[in-house]
């Protein structure tokens, strides 16, 4: 059932985000019209009528692991991964764009991931996601987004945020409630307007200025199981 439930977020996240009848700018959604089923949401059917959809996932840790600053040299790295997808007949690419609330693309919300960069918040050599959407783009090979809404920082993972960030903003206010710090770990918290609507212009914002054929959430991490957290914290309205 978990697997039915996951494999229908993603069908519904992939209409969202390619089908010509979403209005990003207002927020709202159109499945009235007839072309909703057509154009760039095709493949996806294309693939299953076909009798299968092979994807492939992209984490944090793959991305660039040597941190590499030359763009020939990461277009060589990515063309190398890719092609080894290409030739498992690979035509999907999840790419995890936003791993602990930063970013390997250009972001006016969210500091630059160390996972492409030397350390948070340095400023990009060039935008990874356009690069590998480009190269992936040569290989037929879709791209989508993948973000994790709520983690900040694992109890194994410790960076400096700037205090001019957004997400810096708030963990310098000791009284927001748009931060949980719980065993070691630091989350956006899931209860919060403010964070809510933080997440939701993230993947406006990609949505507006890549050419991506979904956006995929997972890996949610949320706080804690812990009843105590939901006692602590206030609950969303509605």
């Amino acid at each position: 059932m978990k697997r039915i439930i996951a494999i229908f977020i993603f069908i519904m996240l992939t209409f969202c985000a390619c089908s010509p009848a979403v209005d990003i700018e207002n927020e709202t959604l159109d499945f009235s019209t007839s072309g909703v089923f057509k154009g760039t949401d095709s493949f996806l059917f294309d693939s299953l009528e076909h009798g299968e959809f092979r994807g492939a996932w992209l984490s944090y840790l793959e991305i660039n692991p040597k941190k590499l600053n030359s763009e020939n040299e990461y277009k060589a790295y990515i063309d190398e991964i890719l092609t080894r997808l290409g030739s498992f007949g690979v035509g999907d690419l999840f790419l995890q764009v936003r791993p602990f609330a930063d970013s390997i693309y250009k972001s006016e919300l969210f500091e630059t991931s160390s996972c492409v960069v030397k350390k948070r918040g340095d400023s990009l050599p060039f935008d990874f996601l356009t690069v590998i959407i480009d190269e992936a783009k040569k290989k037929d090979i879709r791209v989508h987004a993948w973000i994790n809404p709520y983690r900040i920082m694992s109890k194994t993972r410790n960076e400096e945020i700037s205090s001019q960030s957004v997400i810096g903003k708030w963990l310098c206010d000791e009284k927001s409630d748009n931060i949980i710090r719980i065993d070691g770990g630091i989350y956006l918290n899931p209860a919060s307007v403010e964070a809510q609507q933080l997440i939701i212009n993230g993947i406006r914002e990609i949505l507006k200025n890549y050419n991506v054929a979904g956006i995929h959430i997972d890996d949610y991490f949320y706080p804690s199981d812990s009843k105590k957290i939901d006692e602590n914290h206030k609950l969303a309205a509605g």
